[in-house]
């Protein structure tokens, strides 16, 4: 959807302390995220539905080790269990797995998306309290890049804002958010897709 500072889960809060990791780890803990995560699930309304209709979002891991990148990666039940360890939204329990950030619709999430050109660094954890002690909780907060002429790719002045509940789109779309006695208005995706698009083909 957007160009994010990470894979799949760029801002979303985790209480889980950063640890160290071999690359065999890490590359079964990412495919895992990679099968749970929003854009997979879109496309994957079979896992999807299944996570929908399980207990408290659990599915048995036999499941995943259906796919072929895991069943290229044949990882063991100790391996499975360190990665999940390892990773900030993952939760392995008798055989079963789950992800803590709840799956929402590619449509709500859009529509619980709002996009700022008001910051002027990617300072995530100001920006995220400016944003919530003034509008409300979010669920994701992401910082949009551009590639420069040497190939780094620094912030580009739009900051990714998904709020938890629509009402707190309502409010920031109707009273903007109100910085140094200056009130900024956020564009919806919609908008923001529009302007985009209308950039590129200039």
């Amino acid at each position: 959807m957007f160009e994010l500072i990470s894979k799949f889960f760029c801002g979303y809060s985790t209480n889980k302390p950063e640890i160290l990791e071999d690359n065999r780890i890490k590359s079964i803990r990412e495919q895992i995220e990679y099968y749970l995560s929003p854009s997979s699930l879109d496309h994957n309304k079979r896992l999807a539905r299944i996570i929908k209709n399980s207990e408290n979002g659990f599915i048995p891991l036999s499941l995943l080790m259906e796919y072929n990148k895991m069943k290229l990666l044949s990882p063991s039940y100790d391996e499975i269990i360190e990665a999940c360890e390892k990773s900030p939204i993952l939760l392995y329990e008798n055989g079963c797995i789950k992800c803590t950030i709840q799956y929402k619709k590619c449509d709500q999430r859009q529509k619980n998306t709002v996009f700022f050109n008001c910051f002027d660094n990617d300072d995530y954890l100001k920006i995220k309290l400016i944003i919530e002690s003034n509008i409300g909780k979010i669920s994701r907060l992401c910082f949009l890049k551009q590639t420069t002429s040497d190939g780094s790719k620094i912030f580009n002045g739009w900051t990714v804002v998904e709020f938890e509940n629509f009402e707190d789109v309502r409010k920031v779309r109707n009273s903007g958010l109100t910085m140094s006695n200056k009130h900024y208005f956020p564009m919806s995706y919609d908008e923001y897709k529009t302007k985009k698009h209308k950039t590129e083909i200039r």
